[in-house]
């Protein structure tokens, strides 16, 4: 029988060291007293995945970051899915690692893919409820019909052609 969070996140890191990689600690045997710890205690797999990614340290953690921030990068928008559920998708991944806000705010709008300008102002988001505020209005705005913006040509996409600063919005949606 499995025991529920009889080890609080304190417990652990007093019975396991933290595993840094820049020790002579090799991590073959930081593994095998962590699992023996593990064992004892009946924890889940999902909890020893937690445990683990908090008992990083030093370059063990900045691989994990890094590793974290290629998958960021490589996550994009999908077809189909909206702003909301790539930004939930993407905090997801975010938060198996400690990485700063600025980047995550960059990775995420950057995985938009938006051709039209209207998400290069949630590159300042200071924090990712102001960004998630935002991909609210990104969202509403991304179905209205025609209200894309052809930054290239100047125009906004409708049958009247209105000079970019003087677009005309549809719905008011922005």
């Amino acid at each position: 029988m499995e025991s529920k969070d009889i080890l609080s996140v304190k417990d652990v890191e007093a019975l396991v060291r933290s595993f840094s990689g820049d020790d002579n600690y090799p991590v073959l045997l930081w593994t095998r007293d962590f699992e023996d710890i593990m064992d004892v205690y009946k924890v889940s797999p999902m909890k020893r995945f937690v445990y683990a990614k908090r008992l990083l340290s030093g370059s063990a953690q900045m691989v994990t970051a890094w590793d974290i921030g290629k998958q960021l990068e490589a996550r994009k928008i999908k077809k189909g899915e909206s702003a909301l559920q790539y930004f939930v998708a993407m905090c997801s991944i975010a938060m198996q690692a400690q990485l700063a806000t600025s980047d995550v705010i960059q990775f995420i709008v950057h995985g938009l893919q938006d051709k039209t300008g209207a998400a290069a102002s949630m590159i300042y988001c200071t924090s990712l409820d102001e960004l998630r505020e935002k991909l609210l209005i990104y969202d509403q705005f991304r179905q209205v019909p025609g209200a894309v913006v052809n930054r290239a040509a100047g125009y906004e996409n409708t049958s009247q052609k209105t000079p970019v600063g003087q677009e005309i919005w549809r719905n008011e949606v922005l």
